[in-house]
């Protein structure tokens, strides 16, 4: 059994500033795109809450080119459910990149922002 302990590496120590803050930002998401998940797992909640926290300190630009980095392998619904609650960049971006199974995409549309 191999045990994936990279997010629980990343989001180790304080909350970085400037450019260290845009790099974590896009390992948490390339980490979080590619687990899927639902709500509940503990480790998609930490890393949605780091990205959460590191939001004002990473620009739009910056954001956008993380989402667009993975087009075709945003799998996780509530990665998803959280970018599209971004700007409408962000959304955009996030919306074009997911590759959700039909099932699970219906059970997050739902919970999409309206844009």
């Amino acid at each position: 059994m191999r045990f994936d302990d990279r997010l629980n590496t990343v989001l180790k120590g304080g909350l970085p500033e400037g450019h260290a803050a845009a790099t974590q930002w896009r390992q948490v998401v390339d980490l979080l795109a590619q687990k899927p998940g639902d709500l509940a797992n503990q480790d998609v909640q930490a890393g949605l809450t780091r990205l959460r926290d590191l939001h004002d300190r990473v620009n739009e630009p910056d954001r956008v080119a993380a989402v667009q980095s993975l087009t075709g392998r945003l799998r996780s619904a509530p990665l998803l459910v959280y970018l599209t609650a971004d700007s409408g960049p962000v959304c955009d971006a996030a919306i074009a990149a997911a590759d959700l199974r039909p099932e699970i995409f219906a059970d997050a549309f739902p919970l999409l922002s309206e844009r």
